[in-house]
Formats: structure tokens, sequence, C-alpha cells
């Protein structure tokens, strides 16, 4: 785990905001599929 002292914060910050949009385009793209049934779960 060494490495990631390595990383400068800017490019951690990057990823976490990266990882974040992958999340939410996966939430929606379940949306899409199975329609409110998981909004509710979800909520």
């Amino acid at each position: 785990m060494s490495w990631l002292g390595a990383i400068p914060i800017q490019q951690l910050f990057f990823l976490e905001i990266l990882f974040l949009i992958i999340n939410f385009g996966s939430i929606a793209g379940y949306c899409r599929k199975y329609g409110t049934l998981v909004l509710t779960i979800f909520v």
C-alpha cells in the first residue's frame, strides 16, 4: 500500500471522482433496465 503515498493528492482526487461517475453511471443503467423498482431499493 506504500504506492498510495507516492500518488499526488490531485490524481487521487481525480480517481475518486472517476469512480463516482462510473458508479452513478451503472446505477443509471440499472434504472433504465429495471425501472423504478431499483430506485425504491436504493432509496
